[in-house]
């Protein structure tokens, strides 16, 4: 009788540890699971390989806590039929159905749910063992929910659901409201045209190629920036860019009668409908900060700049050389 009870008190914690275990593993992101592993947490990286096949764990639960619960159902009934009467049998399914629900359904999932991290450390190595364990029966019934259901498509997270999450971490206190602008940021990046941030054509600032050293410096002490176009006869005609080191070392070198066009390097050029995020992917590749911006009939139509992309993350850079 005390070995039926002691039996019947492992599977109740056995249906609680299915249960607890259900709900940490699903409510567990797979984000948070990629940072456990990162962070070489115990078991994480047992949780993602458990995690790769949900269907698969899903069943593996069903099936344990299933087997648990009616093997509790069923010894109850044997334990009251030794005890009781025939009348009290009735009775005791009662109570083993409450017993099941509250200590065998509710508390654990309420726990889980809130140490969900905690439980899916604890569970994955038992899980792991109950799956290899009842391998064939899993496998049939993966391939009968597969047949009727469809195979599982992993979830797609979407912009929406990224920005969500953002306002959420910040309203949690997990993110500051300066990163959430950020981010929401990073999102528009895609839908944001090189030609909306560029500085448009009338403003842009250039040398022409008959200047000599002396001039371009005279021209560079009025306008502080670091790159200039060299145009000939044209703004859409650029031979290339005077960096504005250059043009003091030349003159520093007393080159100061030197063409400027001894000293220009070559230029980039990208189309104005480009995306701001491809732009500044191109950037990073071609370890460049400046490119001029062109239409499809090849005119100029203004320049755009690493600093430029770097404002629609950021907000604007205020430099000493910028204007209040």
């Amino acid at each position: 009788m005390l070995v039926n009870i002691i039996i019947l008190i492992i599977l109740l914690a056995l249906s609680a540890f299915f249960s607890a275990s259900e709900v940490a593993f699903i409510s567990l992101s797979d984000a948070r699971v990629a940072t456990m592993v990162k962070k070489k947490l115990p078991r994480a990286e047992l949780i993602q390989k458990l995690k790769s096949q949900p269907r698969r764990l899903l069943i593996t639960v069903l099936i344990g806590n299933n087997i648990v619960n009616i093997a509790s159902a069923s010894l109850a009934t044997v334990i009251a039929s030794d005890l009781f009467s025939s009348a009290i049998i009735g009775i005791t399914t009662g109570v083993m159905t409450f017993l099941i629900l509250v200590f065998g359904e509710i508390t654990p999932k309420s726990y889980a749910a809130s140490h969900r991290k905690k439980v899916a450390i604890i569970g994955a190595p038992l899980l792991y063992i109950v799956q290899k364990i009842f391998w064939p029966i899993i496998i049939f019934f993966e391939w009968l929910t597969n047949m009727f259901a469809g195979k599982h498509e992993p979830d797609q997270i979407h912009e929406d659901e990224l920005k969500a999450m953002a306002v959420l971490g910040r309203n949690q206190g997990n993110i500051e409201s300066g990163e959430e602008i950020i981010l929401n940021r990073i999102f528009e990046m895609n839908d944001i045209e090189t030609e909306d941030i560029m500085t448009k054509r009338k403003d842009i600032k250039f040398l022409t190629s008959n200047l000599t050293i002396d001039e371009a410096a005279d021209v560079i002490a009025e306008n502080p920036h670091t790159r200039f176009p060299v145009i000939e006869g044209s703004l859409d005609n650029i031979i290339g860019l005077a960096y504005t080191k250059d043009i003091l070392v030349a003159f520093n070198d007393d080159h100061e009668d030197r063409s400027v066009k001894k000293i220009i390097r070559p230029f980039f050029q990208v189309e104005g409908n480009l995306k701001i995020d491809d732009l500044l992917h191109l950037f990073q590749k071609k370890k460049i900060h400046m490119a001029l911006v062109k239409d499809i009939n090849n005119k100029i139509l203004g320049i755009v700049t690493l600093e430029d992309v770097l404002e629609e993350l950021v907000g604007e850079i205020v430099d000493e050389h910028d204007e209040d």
